[in-house]
């Protein structure tokens, strides 16, 4: 067990639940967890995940002023693959008990909860290497999803089952994310890639390439979200990812590459960013460059993760920035393995 359990006799429905405990200000400036509890029917949670529909629970947890927060909320299965797969799939985690369908309140106060899939050491690895995934891209740009690790203790409120205890992480929602960058979702199929923001798209391109995900798509929105800034000289919206379990640098046996694409294993690296004039990189590689230091730091000063994993991680930030070091192997793998639209 990570953490006690405090006493849940008691629940406050007053009030709103502090969002910044969840999603600080400063992405980077609280590298601790927070320990929650997370208390419901887990039986009736597994056995009707398929359907994807809302569940009262309880979300208790310290403030960071020291007091017992204890609220109503509701919980939902969620993720279309993982809903399948998992034995404990990912959360839509609602943060008012509100059951009037209101879904714009929904997204006012909603976060998505990644939760550790199954029972066992190597999924949580897999679950903390997709966390240091998002806080890659967040060292790279302000336009990113920003996330939380958690410790989580799971509460069966039936008592059926004993209490366990797993990591997790939130991820900023797009209401939180659109606020924060001075924009609005919108949500448009079929957009060229040609037509979202020339150089944000450039930079999510390579990154991808580097972290070795080819599971993303803009035209059809496939772990993509789309962001118009709220400045009309601004006509083209930001592309930025999210769900990056499929990574060659998170590396899960159950990721299976794109058989259109292939390769034999995730590992892999396919350059998916539309062809640009090569002096276009040039930029986006120095941009790596720099932050260079600052990417071994995020993986290296990692406590969370294992020797073999974060040495796994490593390795592969080598071969990507070995990549960038070599003319040859910059236009072999990127530069001229680019996609014509």
């Amino acid at each position: 067990m990570f953490a006690q359990v405090p006493d849940t006799s008691e629940v406050d429905t007053t009030g709103m639940i502090d969002f910044t405990m969840f999603i600080p200000s400063d992405p980077f400036i609280i590298d601790t967890p927070l320990v929650i509890n997370l208390e419901f029917d887990i039986r009736q949670f597994t056995r009707t995940k398929m359907k994807g529909e809302y569940m009262p629970a309880i979300l208790s947890y310290t403030n960071s002023e020291g007091h017992d927060i204890r609220k109503e909320v509701r919980i939902k299965a969620r993720g279309e693959f993982r809903r399948q797969y998992c034995s404990f799939p990912p959360i839509k985690l609602s943060l008012t008990n509100d059951t009037t369908g209101n879904e714009s309140l929904n997204d006012l106060k909603s976060v998505k909860l990644v939760t550790h899939c199954n029972n066992s050491e190597t999924y949580e690895q897999y679950l903390l290497k997709e966390l240091l995934i998002y806080r890659i891209y967040i060292l790279m740009t302000e336009c990113s999803y920003r996330v939380r690790l958690f410790i989580i203790n799971y509460i069966d409120s039936q008592g059926k089952t004993k209490i366990h205890t797993h990591y997790g992480f939130i991820i900023e929602s797009d209401k939180h994310l659109a606020d924060r960058i001075n924009s609005v979702k919108i949500e448009i199929k079929n957009l060229s890639e040609k037509k979202t923001d020339y150089q944000m798209y450039q930079l999510l391109a390579v990154f991808q390439f580097m972290v070795g995900n080819t599971d993303w798509s803009v035209p059809a929105l496939h772990n993509i979200k789309l962001y118009k800034e709220l400045n009309f000289r601004k006509e083209c919206p930001v592309a930025i990812p999210f769900d990056f379990d499929y990574s060659g640098m998170v590396n899960a046996f159950y990721a299976l590459p794109d058989e259109k694409l292939g390769t034999k294993t995730v590992r892999e690296r396919v350059y998916r960013g539309y062809c640009i004039p090569e002096e276009d990189f040039i930029p986006v590689f120095q941009k790596f460059n720099e932050k260079k230091d600052a990417l071994y730091s995020l993986v290296n000063n990692n406590v969370f993760l294992d020797k073999h994993h974060k040495n796994e991680m490593i390795a592969y930030l080598d071969e990507f920035f070995q990549i960038l070091e070599n003319q040859r192997f910059r236009e072999a793998l990127i530069v001229k393995s680019c996609r014509q639209l």
